[in-house]
């Protein structure tokens, strides 16, 4: 497993493209985006897996919480570091980074997905 510490998040990632993935946040300030698809290219149930992504090094401490809006295509994460980070996970650049307190949970509105919660 890339992460060297435990993993404390896993957000999912829904794609149009019907590819499946998940990012994985941890104690060593590490961000992986896990890749799967379906054996060979082909609409076949059960996915393998097609590639893992180091992503953004913004944190400084424990990342505990990641979010992905399939809206926007955005991934936001918060750590201990008091840093909230919202980065653009197709062209892969950072968009944003906040200074918090401490960042425990990220949730999107439902009725309004440009609107997040953020304790």
């Amino acid at each position: 497993m890339p992460h060297q510490k435990a993993v404390n998040c896993v957000t999912a990632v829904m794609r149009e493209d019907h590819s499946m993935s998940y990012i994985t946040g941890g104690k060593d300030k590490r961000l992986f985006h896990w890749k799967f698809g379906p054996p060979d290219g082909q609409n076949r149930n059960g996915y393998e897996p097609q590639g893992l992504l180091e992503l953004h090094q913004m944190h400084s401490n424990a990342i505990t919480t990641t979010m992905y809006s399939h809206t926007s295509k955005i991934l936001y994460t918060g750590g201990q570091d008091g840093r909230y980070v919202s980065y653009d996970l197709e062209h892969q650049q950072l968009i944003r980074e906040q200074r918090l307190e401490a960042v425990l949970h990220i949730v999107q509105n439902p009725l309004d997905p440009r609107i997040n919660v953020v304790a």
